[in-house]
């Protein structure tokens, strides 16, 4: 049976310029201890730019009481809302990423953008 990945650990490798399974592969070497590391650290990245802006969107609302971070998200958005804002996000950094460098991932290349 194939492997299946996640949305966001997809997007991940496609952040990183990688198929998912590169990807593992160097986070594997980078973080020996915690494979997942690497994606872990980014989508809590990604996650707390979630929050800011959400934040800063709540903020002028008198009487909303803004918790710790991350609450903000699961309070307000569901797990697919989340998915779809990182994929923006992606596609931003990878359309910037093109126009400045021209950047072409091996992955987005492969035509596997569209299994996000």
């Amino acid at each position: 049976m194939a492997r299946q990945w996640t949305r966001r650990f997809t997007l991940y490798a496609l952040s990183q310029g990688m198929s998912p399974k590169r990807v593992l592969q160097r986070d594997r070497r980078e973080w020996p201890g915690g494979c997942m590391c690497g994606y872990i650290l980014w989508n809590e990245g990604m996650i707390d730019r979630l929050d800011g802006e959400l934040r800063a969107k709540l903020r002028p609302t008198p009487g909303v009481y803004l918790r710790a971070t991350h609450d903000i998200v699961r309070c307000h958005m569901t797990p697919e809302q989340v998915d779809e804002w990182v994929a923006k996000q992606v596609d931003e950094w990878v359309a910037k990423q093109r126009a400045t460098t021209g950047y072409n991932a091996h992955f987005v290349a492969e035509g596997n953008r569209a299994n996000c």
